[in-house]
């Protein structure tokens, strides 16, 4: 039997045993593809809707293949519905052998060393510690030494103590720093390694984007997989590229200064680091959230006196090791592995003459306790590194519910590669109303006080309707804080609002309350699964275009014009019809869900370019007029049956 009759003969089998199991053609289209993919060792993309059951779709041919696999996802929440959901599920029915596991960043995981470092009474470990916080209770730090003692994992994740970023920070390592198993004291102990041994051994290894491309520039880790599954893949090229970065923060010299100064190292070598430092925050702090048209040429004699005393210290310190005291040696190693990072990003940004670079500044997250941002080397383009590196020696499959036939350019993926369009199985028609009121000025252009008042009224007599169970998607800070302060005052059902509290916290306050309202930016746009009742009308304040300004979008702006290229055709569209397709993707989330995007925009409809939004969001009934909008809410909230309002009736609607 082939390993497609195969994989559709288990997923019929299955769907049997399901409660409320259903057949899926999409899903069953997307098994039957992703099989043969895997089994003739080619690619294929899929573009598989909301409620498909596209995990089911890819894992089953994976374990029928018995080929090692690495998962690729984005959101945690995919990980572990993976890992504890549907992977769980087929060992049980069908695959009892089946070895799996999830790997995370070496930061993940409670370090050892560090945690007897945090422990220890010796100066000159604790010296060394740089972001350790003084204020980790007693009591935490000997629940954190139980946990250790306990764990299978050490996976911060499963840790029951409450710690701030800071002081976790000073229990773990980043790959920076991590000298290795073999240079540290604790090494055979090692939660990182025990995780690394179990994915090497394991059939299908779950990792995030990040972990993945990291394994690439690694060039080690994950290393003799056969197959890759990227899930979410509509982000994969950005998160690779953003990874793929050299990265510098002025602080990362500063604490390789300090460090090196408790190791007794050249003195003078490390006040030049500092003092470098500082001149690289001064330079950087202006131009936060910028493009760097001229590259570093305004302060590449920092650089380079950076990268002087940097390899100064290195030399120093791989000289000396061998005969530093045993007491401070993992600091010691620790150092090196940074001296040695450093030394890398620098020579990548000292030397500015790769073509397929931009320079660009990140800026510092609001209400962030970084005092200085981070300059930043990024690919403009992943797709030839990705295919030497994983298309031309991997069998590959790629899903998502909004991919584009361009993502197979853009990744760097053979002319071979299927594409496919597997559908939803929800019926958009009958349940969703996409509803543009095209009389309404453009967000952040109207004319006077009343045009605004006219796009707020439009907004309260749409959540009126609703009763609340309203998610307000914004594309600026601006806009939502202004709309947001005027809805408290004239609505009477609660209006959360990003930012007042944790993101999980405002998402569980929203489901909880079905007649609250949910105010956001593009935090939300997507990986938010709020199905039900408490949200049936999603409003999009604007299409979401990239903003002049945005540092990674001016870049490539201008990259594309200097090859005689439309940036807006090529760049803009693209982004912006991706993430909007993911906004409209918040709304239908079971096959009982039913409600109204209202996409407040006009270009959507007047604009030709409309024409590319429209064709990636599902098939939903499509209005211009206000009470037919209106009626669909109040049809949904007076029966739980999907039913067609009388508006409905009297005017057909059209497909989009």
């Amino acid at each position: 039997m082939s390993l497609v009759d195969e994989s559709l003969e288990t997923l019929d089998h299955l769907v049997e045993g399901m409660p409320n199991g259903e057949c899926r053609p999409g899903q069953q289209e997307m098994t039957r593809i992703a099989a043969d993919a895997i089994s003739r060792g080619g690619h294929a993309i899929v573009n598989a809707g909301t409620g498909t059951g596209k995990s089911l779709a890819y894992l089953i041919p994976v374990a029928h293949s018995s080929k090692r696999t690495v998962i690729v996802t984005v959101t945690k929440a995919l990980q572990d519905q993976l890992v504890s959901k549907e992977l769980p599920a087929l060992s049980r029915h069908r695959f009892p052998l089946i070895k799996y596991t999830k790997l995370k960043g070496r930061n993940n995981y409670l370090c050892l060393q560090r945690l007897d470092e945090v422990l220890s009474d010796n100066p000159f470990t604790l010296a060394g510690l740089e972001n350790t916080d003084k204020q980790i209770h007693k009591e935490k730090l000997r629940a954190i030494a139980r946990f250790a003692e306990t764990s299978k994992t050490g996976d911060r994740a499963d840790l029951r103590v409450d710690l701030t970023d800071r002081q976790w920070r000073s229990l773990s390592v980043t790959a920076e720093e991590c000298p290795g198993a073999i240079h540290c004291p604790r090494g055979e102990d090692c939660f990182t390694e025990r995780a690394r041994d179990k994915a090497s051994r394991a059939d299908v290894v779950v990792v995030n984007t990040h972990l993945f491309a990291l394994s690439l520039k690694l060039q080690h880790l994950l290393a003799d997989y056969e197959t890759v599954v990227v899930d979410e893949a509509h982000q994969f090229e950005d998160i690779v590229a953003k990874t793929l970065s050299n990265r510098l923060n002025p602080s990362r010299l500063t604490t390789l200064a300090r460090n090196a100064r408790h190791l007794k190292l050249d003195n003078e070598a490390c006040a030049a680091i500092i003092e470098a430092a500082e001149e690289l925050s001064n330079y950087l702090i202006p131009l936060s959230g910028k493009y760097l048209r001229n590259g570093v040429t305004d302060f590449s004699h920092i650089l380079n006196a950076a990268n002087r005393h940097v390899e100064k210290l290195h030399k120093e310190l791989s000289e000396k090791i061998s005969g530093i005291h045993v007491a401070v040696k993992p600091l010691a190693q620790r150092v090196l592995k940074s001296a040695q990072n450093l030394l890398d990003d620098l020579e990548v940004l000292t030397n500015p003459n790769n073509s397929n670079i931009f320079f660009w500044v990140e800026e510092i997250p609001p209400r962030s306790k970084m005092r200085s941002p981070t300059l930043n080397a990024t690919p403009f383009r992943v797709d030839k590194l990705l295919a030497e590196m994983v298309w031309n020696k991997k069998t590959a499959v790629l899903t998502s519910a909004t991919i584009t036939q361009s993502l197979q350019k853009s990744l760097g993926l053979p002319d071979s590669a299927r594409f496919a369009d597997v559908g939803s199985p929800f019926n958009y028609r009958q349940n969703a109303l996409l509803y543009c009121p095209t009389r309404l000025p453009l967000s952040g252009r109207e004319k006077n006080p009343q045009e605004t008042t006219r796009r707020l009224d439009e907004l309260v007599a749409l959540i009126e309707a609703a009763q609340g169970r309203t998610l307000a998607l914004y594309t600026s800070y601006k806009a939502l804080d202004a709309a947001a302060e005027v809805m408290r005052k004239r609505l009477r059902w609660p209006v959360l609002v990003q930012n007042s509290k944790p993101k999980a916290r405002l998402l569980e306050e929203f489901t909880a309350n079905e007649h609250a309202s949910l105010f956001a930016t593009l935090a939300f746009w997507q990986g938010v699964d709020v199905p039900g009742r408490s949200c049936s009308l999603v409003v999009i304040d604007k299409l979401p275009f990239p903003r002049p300004g945005e540092p990674q979008r001016d870049a490539r702006h201008e990259k594309v014009v200097e090859e005689g290229k439309n940036p807006f055709l090529l760049i803009d569209i693209p982004i912006a019809t991706i993430l909007f397709a993911q906004g409209v993707g918040r709304l239908i989330r079971t096959k009982t869900d039913r409600g109204v995007v209202a996409v407040f925009d006009h270009r959507l409809v007047t604009k030709p370019y409309g024409s590319n939004f429209q064709v990636l969001v599902p098939p939903m009934s499509f209005t211009e007029n206000r009470w037919e909008a209106i009626d669909f809410l109040r049809a949904i909230i007076s029966a739980d049956s999907p039913r067609q309002s009388d508006a409905e009736r009297r005017r057909p609607a059209r497909n989009v």
